[in-house]
């Protein structure tokens, strides 16, 4: 469990990145080594099957199957952008180590038409230490007001669990139904759902001689 923050966001790729493609096996984004982070660098971001009328390249992204539910529009609805998994001390993705989910979302511009206007939003952010299992394990949810539109980043820190070398990491976002739920559980019809999926050292990777900085984009 950690610390969520919420900030604005500016796009600015590190050179530390990986960035993940889209894996058949997992039917997510995947980064297939093991670095200091893991980055969907926003080529999935968006909601919904394209052929249900969404946006979301490769949707739903997901390692279960489990689906977006969403009649939201382009640049006007909530829709998850992008998802970064980052060691927190700039080496290596580690077990027993401090890791930082980073999460941009697209905020909903205005929610007056809704039959329940003007409340919340919710993320909620979950942890799947064996990606295989598919089992979720809840981290920490956050919630903010709409109206705003535009895109917010979403920080979080966890400890990196044993389990599988291969891991994932998962994020639900969500209108007001949304505040009480699942890893996956669709009751809202403004809600995306998004994994990642990335390696760990279990302690056989040797450690970089140099130290990555990481620096927050404000």
């Amino acid at each position: 469990r950690g610390d969520i923050s919420q900030n604005l966001f500016t796009r600015k790729l590190a050179e530390d990145d990986l960035v993940a493609v889209y894996d058949t096996e997992f039917t997510a984004p995947r980064c297939f080594d093991v670095g200091a982070s893991c980055n969907t660098w926003f080529k999935n971001g968006g909601v919904g099957r394209k052929a249900h009328g969404g946006y979301e390249n490769n949707a739903p992204n997901t390692i279960d199957g489990c689906e977006d539910y969403s009649i939201g529009k382009r640049g006007h609805d909530e829709s998850i952008q992008s998802m970064k998994v980052a060691s927190v001390d700039g080496a290596f993705l580690s077990v027993g180590e401090k890791a930082r989910i980073e999460a941009y979302v697209f905020k909903a511009k205005d929610t007056s038409s809704r039959s329940n206007p003007n409340e919340k939003e919710y993320a909620h952010f979950w942890y799947a230490p064996d990606a295989k299992s598919k089992d979720w394990s809840h981290l920490r949810s956050t919630s903010f007001d709409p109206g705003s539109g535009g895109l917010m980043r979403l920080n979080l820190n966890f400890t990196l669990q044993p389990g599988d070398s291969t891991q994932a990491v998962r994020l639900t976002y969500g209108y007001a139904e949304s505040r009480y739920m699942g890893p996956c559980d669709r009751m809202d019809k403004y809600f995306d759902v998004d994994d990642l999926v990335f390696e760990v050292d279990h302690g056989s990777i040797p450690k970089p001689s140099l130290q990555y900085i990481y620096t927050p984009h404000v």
